[in-house]
């Protein structure tokens, strides 16, 4: 092939997304893969539980013309000059026709209107009018809201969901006489009520497999964006929530329960959501008690208690009359053997604290701080990595954060202390757009190994915001329509021995990322993420590459994503295929009024019903694993699997799911198998399978009202 032969090849794609119009429309299995593509995260506990709040805000999307400032911050990724300027923009046009006027707000980038749709639709028939005026009288306000409510009240919604997993094989644990105490099966059930805009309440319960009897168990009462006074700049109730809850502010060094996207997705970085009802089946990350907000035009207020049990495990106590005290406190919520059940609720934490905000215009300033007191002391011991662990059973922290959003310049940032031992934490940065295509965006943290915060959450290489100082340099870019690139360059020091090492460490992270749009139904991806990092075995090289087509027919009901995953670590390497198929047909009847005109939003509203059917696979060869491939797969609603693949085997799954009456039951069954080559047996310990085959059903139920 000649050199010029090759190079129209290579640039064909390029000039053909330039000449292409319209824009195909992501996919939520497409914005899962999206976001899951740093493999470090699946290893951690919570990141299924923020990927299954995502979903439930895409299950239960917003209507971008009625949602008020409060709703919007419900949205990760959205900044407060993005939700600003997306209220004075539809109150200036009395809303929205349709999705596509986002390209007209400066503030929101390509790749963000891309993966908004996912969580907004278009109703021009209602619109909310958020510029009331100063004059409003008291009398005139309440009876405003209360037609609101009445509104709202209109479109409630009752929902009714159970799921249940059924292993086709058995593990170790189940057949010897000391090992897991209760069932192989996992049963999730919760039921919710939602009024738009005002309302939420819900009750959940869940059971891992292994557990005996409804081993977590939780509910809440949310109310949100209710006036208190005589006019509509007066006091408002923004938020009052009950029973569990999440709080997120600032920047995340001290309280933050929100998600993390961490540095693969600057674009989707966490914001401060305030307070908002724990509607995920977390068991750990959430507080449980009262909390609420209040707010001025240009100040808010907000305060929270929280009582709840902890796991953890204990030191041996020489003195039987004394409490034990706390080695460790446990966060994967598992309870199946004698030795796991132990560890349950024996630690009991209490918290309070709370967040004043100042802003206006494009600034915004806050103070962030929580105490906390534990029945037991935390003795966490004296080995070397754990000598700054949290340390008696008062603990507090106070942070300062600010912010400043212009048209093309954000600047931000928060710092926080402990109040033991000298411990600070701060982080920093600056984000310059030159256009609405091009972001550069420049993030400095320092962590002191003194520093820690239990309900910290902020971005990090080793997870925790602590014993860590870095630096980062980022570039997002579409300098076309389809056209989509990213880069970054991060590098870090961990001043303290981590586990495994003696001495202080660092390294640096580096990765490149490309998308082009050949057609309207057709996309390429590339990924190359370059990792240096000291370890236990020394200096370790990590190289990933991820290559992948997707595909959509004319009609948009199907849908093809294809991959090619590569890892080679210090000699150990790496390779996968995989493959999903999709296919989604939707049916719409439109009942007519007496008039015989199609009655749009009356009780006689368009009957829809959806089916799909979903095929996952993959073939993987891996030399050991630490060249294990991670590739997320489609799942039922509300659930994220994300599993790793090691050895030699092959992974196929199928999802039938159907939607009908207008989506007020959904069925979902899924069956999914794993074959191995290289073995006869599966895991370790108790978790041991003694097959080289390993398959399941899930079976899940969902009743709207």
């Amino acid at each position: 092939m000649t050199p010029r032969r090759l190079t129209i090849i290579i640039l064909l794609p390029l000039l053909a997304s330039l000449t292409m119009k319209g824009q195909r429309v992501m996919q939520w299995e497409e914005f899962m893969e999206f976001l899951t593509t740093n493999e470090d995260w699946a290893d951690q506990q919570d990141w299924g539980d923020y990927v299954e709040e995502l979903q439930q805000l895409h299950l239960h999307p917003l209507n971008i013309n009625t949602a008020t400032p409060q709703q919007l911050r419900h949205i990760p990724f959205l900044s407060e000059r993005q939700i600003e300027q997306i209220v004075q923009y539809r109150d200036y046009h009395h809303g929205m026709h349709s999705l596509n006027e986002l390209i007209l707000l400066t503030s929101i980038s390509y790749q963000e209107r891309q993966y908004l749709p996912l969580f907004f639709y278009v109703d021009e028939a209602e619109h909310a009018d958020t510029n009331q005026g100063d004059t409003l009288h008291a009398d005139g306000l309440k009876e405003t809201w209360k037609k609101d409510w009445k509104k709202s009240w209109q479109y409630r919604q009752n929902e009714f969901a159970t799921r249940i997993d059924i292993p086709l094989y058995h593990r170790r644990g189940y057949l010897i006489q000391k090992g897991y105490r209760g069932s192989p099966l996992y049963n999730k059930a919760y039921y919710r009520m939602v009024i738009p805009g005002h309302f939420a309440a819900g009750i959940k319960m869940e059971r891992d497999a292994g557990e005996r009897g409804i081993d977590s168990y939780g509910a809440y009462l949310y109310l949100q964006d209710m006036p208190l006074s005589h006019t509509s700049n007066g006091l408002r109730l923004t938020s009052l929530a009950t029973g569990d809850y999440k709080i997120a502010f600032g920047q995340g060094l001290v309280l933050n329960q929100g998600f993390g996207m961490g540095k693969w997705n600057t674009a989707l970085q966490r914001k401060s959501q305030g307070i908002r009802p724990a509607r995920s089946t977390d068991e750990s990350n959430f507080m449980r008690g009262i909390a609420t907000t209040l707010s001025l035009p240009h100040i808010s207020l907000s305060v929270f208690y929280s009582h709840r049990k902890w796991d953890a495990t204990l030191n041996a106590s020489e003195d039987k009359d004394s409490p034990s005290t706390v080695k460790t406190i446990v966060k994967d919520g598992y309870h199946r053997t004698e030795l796991e059940y132990n560890k349950k609720g024996v630690l009991s934490v209490d918290a309070m604290g709370g967040n004043l905000t100042w802003h206006r215009g494009g600034w915004r300033t806050g103070l962030t701080g929580y105490y906390q007191q534990t029945d037991r002391t935390l003795e966490p011991g004296t080995t070397t990595y754990r000598r700054f662990y949290p340390q008696g059973n008062r603990f507090g922290a106070l942070g300062a954060n600010y912010s400043y959003e212009a048209y093309r310049w954000n600047i931000f940032g928060e710092t926080a202390h402990n109040g033991q031992h000298h411990g600070i934490a701060t982080l920093n940065g600056v984000s310059w757009r030159p256009s609405a295509r091009y972001t550069i965006t420049a993030l400095q943290r320092y962590y002191n190994y003194h520093y820690y915060s239990f309900y910290s959450s902020a971005l990090s290489e080793c997870g925790a915001v602590q014993n860590e100082t870095g630096g980062m340099l980022r570039l997002d870019a579409s300098p076309w329509d389809g056209v989509q690139l990213a880069a970054y360059m991060d590098v870090f020091y961990n001043p303290w021995p981590r586990y495994g090492l003696k001495k202080s460490s660092g390294g640096w992270d580096a990765m490149t990322d490309g998308a082009c749009q050949i057609t309207r139904r057709s996309t390429i991806k590339i990924r190359y993420n370059i990792k240096q990092k000291e370890q236990s075995d020394g200096l370790i090289t990590d190289h990933r590459l991820r290559l992948q087509w997707l595909m959509s027919s004319p009609n948009e009901q199907w849908h093809f994503t294809h991959s090619a995953m590569f890892h080679t670590q210090q000699g150990s390497y790496g390779e996968a295929l995989g493959s999903m198929v999709k296919y989604e047909v939707k049916t719409k009847t439109r009942p007519k009024n007496e008039n015989g005109n199609e009655d749009r939003h009356g009780i006689k509203a368009p009957k829809e019903g959806v089916f799909s059917f979903t095929v996952n696979g993959i073939y993987f060869h891996t030399d050991d694993y630490d060249s294990r491939i991670y590739l997320y797969e489609a799942n039922v609603s509300e659930m994220t699997y994300i599993p790793s693949f090691s050895g030699h085997g092959v992974r196929a799954s199928s999802i039938v799911r159907c939607q009908l009456w207008d989506k007020l039951l959904t069925l979902e069954l899924k069956y999914g198998i794993t074959r191995y080559f290289d073995r006869d047996k599966q895991g370790s310990s108790l978790q041991t399978i003694y097959s080289a085959v390993k398959n399941d059903i899930t079976v899940q139920a969902k009743v709207k009202i």
